[in-house]
């Protein structure tokens, strides 16, 4: 008898033994975890401009920094992606204006902000910055005498070592529209701007074969244009032209390039006709 109560009082202090347990371990886990990131908005895990496709790791200084573990460059901003909208103030007279053939919007512009912390990524955030105050300014222009205009947009390609952006800016008032294209490309691992030789590799091209890719390209688009538009031209003379601008901005390092949103490779080249200012810029697609 004397043994069966033994044996239930010391079934009795272990299961309370397992309950303090438990209990405690609840409270740390809270404690270490929950509360952590309850009280931490930069970690959330529903803000909507988090990056969820990559961990968060600091640095002895609290910064960010991705290699620790992947090998990824710092972002300036854990908090959101590697490329969002630029955050810039717009000193706009009005929120939208009329022209003759359109409604354009103060909130129609924007721009890419390049979430990489890095000396090139510095820098070209710069000159986004610069466009896109030109734009504004272009903008007001039109609020004023009901003429000027103002296009710009951006779009991006992100995998897990690339990120790449064509940020465009168009201006017109009685005249055509005029667009100037911006595009950057970066390593993730480095957060350096990638070469045309860099990332035409990533597609399996060596130098000979994307050569003669674009040179296809440039000779089928001027072709092209001369069939919709130019038709008692000869266009060998634009064609040969075109290919020249091409390899004058391989030779100065000027050719602009990028990965669009489908992850095509594609460059900016500079074709010329017969007409306005006697060229224009165009979007080729390298496959």
């Amino acid at each position: 008898m004397d043994n069966k109560k033994n044996n239930t009082l010391l079934i009795a202090l272990l299961v309370i033994f397992v309950l303090i347990s438990l209990a405690l371990g609840g409270f740390v886990f809270y404690d270490k975890f929950f509360k952590n990131h309850l009280n931490n908005p930069i970690e959330n895990w529903h803000d909507n401009d988090y990056d969820d496709d990559f961990d968060d790791y600091y640095d002895d200084d609290n910064h960010y920094n991705y290699n620790e573990n992947n090998n990824y460059v710092s972002k300036i901003d854990v908090s959101k992606n590697w490329i969002y909208d630029a955050l810039y103030e717009k000193n706009v007279l009005a929120n939208s204006y009329n022209t003759y053939y359109e409604t354009y919007y103060a909130k129609d512009i924007v721009a890419p902000f390049i979430n990489i912390d890095s000396s090139d990524a510095k820098k070209a955030n710069e000159e986004i910055k610069g466009v896109f105050d030109e734009a504004v300014n272009q903008y007001n222009n039109g609020v004023e005498n009901k003429t000027s205009f103002v296009k710009i947009d951006y779009e991006k390609y992100l995998d897990n070592n690339l990120a790449s952006v064509i940020f465009w800016y168009g201006k017109g008032g009685t005249d055509i529209i005029r667009t100037d294209y911006y595009t950057y490309t970066f390593d993730l691992t480095t957060g350096k701007i990638m070469s045309f030789e860099e990332l035409y590799q990533k597609f399996g091209f060596n130098k000979n074969q994307v050569d003669r890719k674009i040179k296809d390209e440039i000779t089928d688009e001027v072709n092209d244009i001369f069939e919709d538009g130019f038709r008692n031209e000869n266009s060998t003379t634009y064609v040969n032209e075109s290919i020249d601008n091409y390899e004058k901005n391989l030779e100065d390092n000027t050719l602009k390039y990028f990965v669009n949103e489908d992850g095509e490779l594609c460059i900016i080249a500079r074709l010329s006709i017969p007409s306005g200012i006697g060229y224009q810029d165009t979007i080729l697609e390298i496959d």
